[in-house]
């Protein structure tokens, strides 16, 4: 009787260790934050620094005054306006007036946007607040700049409007 004894006790105790081992599963899978895409909306102004391709025909200065707004941000994408920039619109390639846009990756801190009108994907980087914090990209193949050089890579440092 003592053996059986002896042997549910070491039961119950193996038994308790494992149970306890088990933590509440809190859903988090893989611990990283979720992006809340809501927060992507609103408009955004260029700040420095400013990146624009050696060689281009327009300067960080012309981008001064870019603001871009976002709406309608999901999961699967959402639309943009832009304001400002060089006045030529040979860079229309660079920044359309108004385009949609779909999410192609979203692994925070950084989502890729490609845009609807062109297929140009765009690097977005995210703050801790789910705010667009930088926007850089490629342009190529731009057949509408007949006298400015506006290919290469453009990366944009915005805030949110006050």
């Amino acid at each position: 009787m003592k053996k059986y004894f002896n042997f549910l006790t070491a039961a119950l105790f193996i038994g308790l260790t494992v149970l306890s081992s088990c933590g509440s599963d809190d859903g988090g899978g893989n611990g990283e934050k979720e992006l809340d895409y809501s927060l992507l909306n609103g408009t955004y102004n260029a700040i420095a620094p400013i990146t624009v391709p050696s060689g281009s025909s327009s300067t960080a200065d012309d981008w001064a005054d870019f603001t871009i707004t976002v709406t309608g941000s999901s999961a699967t994408g959402g639309s943009f306006t832009t304001t400002g920039g060089p006045t030529d619109t040979a860079f229309d390639v660079v920044w359309p007036a108004q385009d949609s846009y779909s999410i192609k990756t979203a692994a925070l801190p950084s989502i890729v946007f490609v845009r609807e009108s062109d297929g140009v994907e765009m690097a977005i980087e995210v703050d801790a607040n789910d705010r667009i914090g930088e926007i850089s990209f490629a342009v190529s193949g731009s057949s509408n700049a007949r006298t400015n050089v506006v290919d290469g890579s453009y990366v944009f440092t915005v805030e949110p409007a006050q």
